[in-house]
């Protein structure tokens, strides 16, 4: 028992690099893939996913904010995707995959600390990968990973 939690944790933490939860909930939950597309265009719906999502980080006493890696187009701070990714070649959609990951996380069950793990890995290679801190190697890995969790996502572009 303590081996296969141990292996789950490790899941979980790598996942920050490979995707493999994220993809996972997408296979098994096909139709989360659409209604994220879908909810980017609904400020409401965006409003109230960010809250939940910040509710869960303030009760689990998370500092760290996947929002921080959104665009913004006041202060004209690019998506995650413009600064790292290849528009067209490697998305379509600019602020899919933070809003997929914010989504993922307001869904999640907090009391499972293998939740707070995630969190903390994807947050930690997103912003290694935005100040480029990564090996050649290692980015083209976890860029290639993303590409594909993207891929699985259904863009009428």
């Amino acid at each position: 028992y303590e081996q296969k939690k141990l292996l789950n944790t490790l899941k979980y933490i790598r996942s920050g690099y490979d995707m493999a939860i994220y993809k996972e909930i997408l296979i098994e939950h096909p139709t989360v893939a659409e209604k994220c597309v879908n909810e980017l265009n609904n400020e409401r719906i965006l409003t109230d996913i960010g809250r939940r999502y910040v509710t869960k980080l303030d009760k689990n006493k998370v500092h760290v904010s996947l929002i921080d890696f959104a665009s913004d187009i006041q202060s004209g701070k690019k998506s995650f995707e413009e600064m790292v990714l290849i528009r067209n070649e490697q998305y379509i959609v600019p602020d899919l995959f933070i809003y997929s990951l914010i989504r993922f996380f307001a869904m999640a069950k907090w009391d499972d600390p293998d939740i707070k793990k995630a969190h903390a890995s994807i947050a930690l290679v997103i912003r290694k990968l935005i100040k480029n801190e990564f090996t050649d190697e290692v980015k083209a890995k976890v860029v290639a990973a993303i590409v594909e969790y993207l891929g699985m996502f259904k863009t009428n572009e």
